[in-house]
């Protein structure tokens, strides 16, 4: 059967040239809830969103294409692709392509009633797991997790039990787990499943897997560790009482929770602390997803679609204890530098304000404000790790106003 796929729109996020110190860049696209996000390289990745929209890009995130799925008969719940031709989408159905998107093959997992699936995966090119809820009104509710070996054609009941199940994981092809009250395992490609143990929190997604230590973004504010493959855990409490969704570690130590009311976390100690990013949004967020150690997005609702450069950090910080009177770009300190250096400037009005760093030969090389800024003083901690010694200049705009300064870098 073939289906015919519309696509009606180009959308463009902003180039990687050093958008360094920026933290996260707030994109919304259209209106939809984006449900899922994942990269099976650095350059190319997709976005689902429920409203039946799939996005992929082929340049690390610069540029979506938007693609209809107008065969859909319900909303999205969550996808992904295992490689450029291989992805699978579901909501009550599973829809399954082999051939990246031209045609989708729907199938129905084994049930006793009505199926509410939560999460899915594929982790070769036919062998894959969907998890969630099988319900009835009449019947108990029953978690299931069901697996399919032929790309999706067929699939059998790998595991009912437990009350529900959010997500499903592999390390590699015999070994995964699934979670939501409890953990549980498979050691051999999902035939059977066995009882791990419970942290006694809602557990909503799993992060990667280092050796035997991984974390699960939960309800309540915490996110839970465990050193032993979920034998015991450590709770860690982020200081703020909001469901996690997601969970994303650049390495054993690096890692991002992202939840509702746009809250985001970040480690870089392994989760024994936690801290509170800036996103500028109050909607929630559903998934998080790193290409390199800096470079990250976040898919949310209504739209929202978040970007950072350099991991999310933020380097602009205002004093607005009083309203200067004129436009300033003060010589940044120390000069010459290395390897950062602090840019002091002050706007009186509220106006949108570019601070651009340029080397010598006048070619782009860190863009370090890009927005509106109210009245005030402001200080900008600039990191040249990334840049070679030489002479750089830096130029602030700001509605009018326009300066540039000279500054070095020494390495």
């Amino acid at each position: 059967m073939k289906i015919f796929i519309i696509i009606l729109f180009f959308i463009t996020i902003p180039s990687q040239t050093l958008y360094s110190q920026q933290g996260w860049i707030s994109k919304n696209i259209g209106d939809g809830n984006f449900v899922s996000i994942n990269f099976i390289n650095t350059s190319t990745g997709f976005a689902f969103r429920s409203n039946k929209w799939l996005m992929k890009t082929t340049n690390s995130g610069e540029n979506w294409n938007g693609t209809f799925l107008n065969m859909v008969p319900i909303l999205i719940e969550t996808g992904m692709f295992y490689n450029n031709d291989v992805g699978i989408f579901l909501g009550t159905y599973v829809f399954i392509t082999t051939n990246g998107g031209v045609t989708w093959h729907q199938s129905v997992p084994p049930s006793m009633s009505s199926l509410w699936l939560k999460k899915v995966i594929m982790i070769n090119e036919t062998t894959g797991y969907a998890c969630g809820t099988d319900y009835d009104l009449d019947l108990p509710v029953d978690g299931i997790i069901s697996r399919t070996t032929n790309a999706g054609i067929n699939w059998v009941s790998s595991y009912p039990g437990g009350f529900d199940y959010f997500d499903v994981i592999f390390i590699n092809y015999t070994t995964g787990y699934s979670c939501w009250l409890e953990l549980v395992k498979t050691n051999i490609v999902g035939v059977t499943w066995n009882y791990v143990s419970s942290p006694f929190r809602s557990m909503n997604e799993i992060s990667q897997i280092f050796n035997d230590t991984f974390y699960v973004a939960c309800d309540e504010g915490y996110v839970v560790k465990t050193t032993n493959s979920g034998n015991s855990w450590i709770s860690q409490y982020t200081g703020v009482n909001v469901n996690f969704n997601d969970v994303f570690f650049t390495n054993n130590r690096i890692g991002y929770v992202v939840g509702d009311s746009g809250y985001v976390f970040r480690t870089t100690d392994g989760g024994n602390y936690w801290t509170q990013q800036s996103t500028n949004t109050f909607r929630d967020l559903n998934e998080v997803w790193f290409i390199n150690n800096d470079t990250g997005f976040i898919a949310g609702d209504s739209g929202t679609f978040l970007v950072t450069y350099n991991g999310g950090v933020t380097s602009l910080s205002q004093n607005n204890q009083s309203i200067p009177e004129h436009f300033i770009l003060h010589q940044n300190h120390p000069n010459p530098f290395n390897p950062s250096t602090k840019i002091q400037f002050a706007i009186p009005k509220s106006t949108f304000v570019q601070l651009t760093v340029y080397d010598i030969l006048g070619r782009e090389a860190a863009k370090l404000v890009n927005e509106n800024l109210s009245a005030g003083s402001y200080e900008y901690e600039f990191d040249g790790s990334g840049l070679n010694s030489g002479v750089y200049f830096y130029k602030l705009e700001a509605g009018e106003y326009t300066e540039t300064n000279r500054m070095v870098l020494l390495k």
